[in-house]
């Protein structure tokens, strides 16, 4: 939910991350969101992160395991 997006998305700013959301069709207040046509441009992307919290998708397992980049899955009832 939306609400849980922005608790989570404010706790983390106040800890002095610095957020970057994949294509957010409704983004969040301070979060940059960004888009990748190509894995070239994902990859650079990457490059910029510490960190990635992503739904079981592409992008979160590509981090985690071509990138081995730490990564937190979030899953859902889908």
């Amino acid at each position: 939910p939306r609400s849980f997006q922005l608790a989570l998305a404010t706790l983390l700013r106040e800890l002095g991350f610095q957020l970057i959301a994949l294509d957010a069709h409704d983004p969040l207040p301070e979060v940059e969101s960004l888009r990748f046509g190509t894995l070239e441009e994902f990859n650079k992307l990457l490059d910029r992160v510490d960190v990635v919290i992503g739904m079981d998708s592409f992008p979160a397992h590509y981090a985690a395991q071509a990138r081995a980049i730490k990564t937190i899955h979030l899953f859902s009832s889908t």
